[in-house]
């Protein structure tokens, strides 16, 4: 599968920004600088535009989702990948190191039902068309445990959201989701019912983008 967020497609679509299929791309500022450094680290946050990119992402994705976690079915993912129907409409982004991805989490740009919504009825509390979905977030297994590196993917992608004018995030929160959330001040609301996927629990959540305006909050 390629991206569809490449330098050719935007090409293509150079004043409205259209996304293929239907929708506007809200982020066309942020594809001016796909790759940036993150100051003081040896990170660096990228939006991922090459498909060798997105075959390693969905590899990635194949071992957290499937073969440790558990909650996507092996049988449903051929060649050891797991994707979706949605990834072609994704902005995909990560934080690499020394040339390998550590980190990644996927933006479902505006559409008319976000994956959120397939499983749980949100009220019409959000401007759909100034709205993102992050999911499938996942730290490669090596960088667990105490650190700042999936807040400084968080992080990234909030600032895009400030920088091109998105209202809203919307996501599933998992206990330590929330309590990372919680202590940093994060400005969100529950949405919904809890959801259990294959015994882990989360909850519908939207984070209020224009409430908040200071940066890298988020690793404070």
């Amino acid at each position: 599968m390629n991206a569809i967020l490449s330098s050719s497609t935007l090409h293509r679509y150079p004043q409205k920004g259209l996304v293929p299929g239907g929708g506007t791309f809200p982020f066309l500022r942020a594809m001016q600088n796909t790759e940036r450094s993150i100051p003081g680290t040896d990170l660096c946050f990228k939006i991922l535009t090459d498909p060798n990119d997105l075959e390693e992402v969905f590899r990635l994705r194949y071992q957290v989702f499937c073969e440790e976690m558990r909650i996507v079915a092996p049988e449903d993912c051929p060649g050891g990948k797991e994707s979706d129907d949605y990834d072609p409409r994704c902005l995909h982004t990560a934080v690499i190191e020394h040339g390998r991805i550590i980190a990644y989490t996927r933006l479902v740009l505006p559409c008319e039902e976000f994956p959120l919504e397939r499983t749980n009825f949100l009220p019409r509390i959000f401007e759909r068309g100034q709205s993102v979905e992050v999911s499938r977030a996942l730290l490669v297994k090596a960088r667990r445990g105490p650190g700042d590196v999936i807040w400084h993917l968080f992080n990234s992608i909030y600032a895009l959201c400030q920088e091109d004018g998105l209202d809203a995030i919307l996501s599933f929160s998992n206990a330590v989701m929330y309590n990372g959330y919680k202590k940093r001040g994060v400005p969100f609301r529950f949405v919904g019912d809890p959801v259990t996927f294959h015994g882990h629990k989360s909850h519908p959540l939207i984070i209020d983008v224009d409430q908040h305006r200071t940066p890298n909050f988020l690793l404070h």
